[in-house]
């Protein structure tokens, strides 16, 4: 497991069992999901596209009613842009967290678990089960980025 990996599942069960032991609900993930640009800040894998990591990546809410949205997926590979058009399901999960159904035009899916939701600075961790082992996601919204002056990390 790299550190990356390490350093977040530490930081994930600080965040998710120091203050409270109450994992988050479906209500929490239609809220983390109640803005228009969401980024991927970190996560505990690569992308990539025809050998070009993935970066610069986020979505945009196109549309949503109670348990199913449409995002579309930006992302740069080298100096090329890509985008993905994501259907994606939520409902509460039979363990830890509500899961969300992640599924692309080609037909491939990918099912999360809502981990973290950090209603005050309006970020979260998915994680799901990829090639054997638990991967992570840390999502925070578009205005966070700007607030936190984190944006020209993400200026793209």
């Amino acid at each position: 497991m790299n550190f990356f990996t390490v350093t977040l599942f530490l930081a994930l069960g600080v965040m998710s069992f120091g203050d409270t032991a109450k994992p988050p609900t479906l209500d929490d993930l239609r809220s983390a999901l109640e803005t228009t640009k969401i980024w991927l800040t970190a996560r505990s894998y690569e992308m990539d596209t025809d050998g070009e990591k993935h970066s610069c990546n986020y979505v945009f809410k196109n549309w949503s009613n109670d348990n199913s949205y449409n995002f579309t997926q930006s992302f740069k590979f080298g100096k090329k842009w890509g985008e993905k058009l994501l259907y994606v399901d939520v409902k509460e999960g039979p363990k830890f967290g509500p899961e969300l159904t992640v599924k692309n035009a080609t037909g491939g899916s990918v099912n999360y678990t809502m981990r973290f939701w950090d209603v005050h600075n309006h970020c979260f961790v998915l994680t799901f089960e990829g090639k054997g082992q638990l991967e992570c996601e840390l999502h925070l919204w578009d205005q966070e980025v700007q607030r936190l002056g984190t944006s020209k990390k993400y200026s793209c």
